[in-house]
């Protein structure tokens, strides 16, 4: 080669083609970063969305919401909590869909904002009683909230049989709490079973 010979075409591109490699590695450990599940994607549960009226099956729990009310006092034949806070009251149906061993409805949570709230056990309900399957426990559940919560707007009602919901079936309901009237006082239902 002279010294007034131009460079050789393969010279001049090896660098684009090292510039263009490097780019869709960097693309591509881009993609593997973004689609690569996080510790909590990993161990998330499964959530069902429920609807007021329609049944919502999870892996070992099945639940028909019937309605939801908001009230300032709850009472049951043997039990009463005067005004003071609000009561956010849902009349449901649930069973066990597998098998009923275990089968205690431990997860009936409900978040308004960054706060959760347990089901009451004060009044006699639903919660962290046990599900039979194929016989459908009626009854309800019984939130005691602050008053002013009831302005947060979207509640979400969360219902499973462990309270640790890891890999597992979670029944959700989106409440809007604006739109609710608030009852006086509300009498809360007895469960019963295969109504």
């Amino acid at each position: 080669m002279t010294p007034d010979a131009p460079p050789t075409p393969t010279v001049a591109r090896r660098p684009v083609l090292t510039i263009a490699v490097a780019s869709a590695l960097v693309v591509v450990a881009w993609l593997v970063a973004f689609v690569t599940p996080t510790e909590l994607d990993r161990s998330a549960p499964f959530v069902t969305t429920m609807s007021i009226g329609e049944p919502a099956t999870g892996r070992n729990i099945s639940a028909t919401i019937d309605s939801v009310r908001l009230a300032r006092a709850v009472h049951t034949d043997r039990w009463s909590a005067d005004a003071g806070t609000l009561w956010v009251v849902v009349d449901l149906a649930a069973e066990a869909v597998r098998d009923d061993v275990q089968a205690v409805f431990g997860g009936t949570t409900l978040r308004i904002g960054d706060r959760t709230y347990e089901a009451s056990e004060r009044p006699a309900s639903l919660a962290r009683g046990g599900l039979s399957a194929g016989i459908p426990a009626n009854g309800v559940l019984a939130f005691e909230i602050p008053a002013s919560a009831a302005d947060a707007g979207i509640a979400q009602l969360d219902l499973s049989i462990e309270e640790d919901v890891r890999l597992d079936s979670v029944l959700r309901l989106d409440i809007d709490l604006t739109a609710l009237d608030v009852e006086d006082d509300v009498e809360l239902a007895p469960t019963e079973w295969g109504r």
